[in-house]
């Protein structure tokens, strides 16, 4: 009697090939991580931009002054103006720095500086240039 043989896998074939589908699976999932993290930190550092954009605008046409403020305990950026407070609201895993004091006038000027937005890994600068407010990412 002759005995075919067929020819199967075994099982560290198997386990091998298990071990790399899962690492072709899982691979994106680590990436998916820093991509959100760099979309957060780009999101702040808009929100940031825009806020300061704003109220130099508002300065310009309601020929008022504003006095903005960061603070980490709660991550926010506090706007006082002559009879109201008002805050803007970052996400919590950022930082800001250089942001102290910033003084808007009745005029729209501002003073030139460099403000750092950061989260645990990585960071980006906005530099506010001259008196006009123009600002530059860097």
């Amino acid at each position: 009697m002759i005995f075919k043989k067929t020819r199967g896998f075994t099982l560290i074939e198997t386990v091998v090939t298990l071990a790399v589908v899962c690492l072709l699976v899982l691979m994106p999932t680590l990436y998916v991580k820093n991509i959100k993290e760099q979309v957060v930190l780009d999101n702040s550092t808009r929100q940031v931009k825009s806020t300061i954009n704003k109220y130099l605008h508002l300065a310009t046409v309601k020929k008022r002054s504003y006095f903005l403020s960061y603070f980490d305990n709660n991550s926010s950026i506090q706007i006082r103006e002559p009879h109201k407070v008002s805050q803007v609201y970052l996400d919590k895993h950022i930082r800001v720095y250089n942001f102290d004091n910033l003084y808007i006038s009745n005029r729209g000027t501002i003073s030139p500086r460099t403000i750092t937005i950061k989260n645990d890994k990585k960071e980006n600068k906005i530099k506010i240039q001259m008196t006009w407010g123009r600002m530059v990412e860097e």
